[in-house]
């Protein structure tokens, strides 16, 4: 019998790992996504455009403008933009 306890606890001893293995996974891609988002100044200047008009169209067009609002405060990720640019010029 107590062999059969040593194995349940090597058991969870396992998945307690792979648990913790994931968590950091999912908080390395929460963070990765967190820095692809930029402020309507960086992403103007990335597009060579004032940052009013990103805030204009944004807000009037979001298919055509993707954005995100962070309480008081309007981020922009490059790829969705990028995107929906190339959307927009096809």
């Amino acid at each position: 019998m107590t062999e059969r306890v040593s194995e349940i606890v090597t058991l969870i001893d396992s998945a307690q790992a792979a648990i913790d293995q994931a968590r950091v996974m999912i908080r390395t891609l929460t963070e990765i996504e967190l820095e692809e988002l930029v402020d309507a100044e960086t992403m103007a200047k990335m597009l060579g455009i004032p940052a009013r008009t990103l805030y204009v169209v944004s807000a009037s067009d979001p298919e055509r403008l993707p954005s995100h609002k962070i309480g008081n405060s309007v981020r922009f990720s490059p790829r969705e933009v990028f995107a929906a640019t190339r959307r927009i010029a096809q």
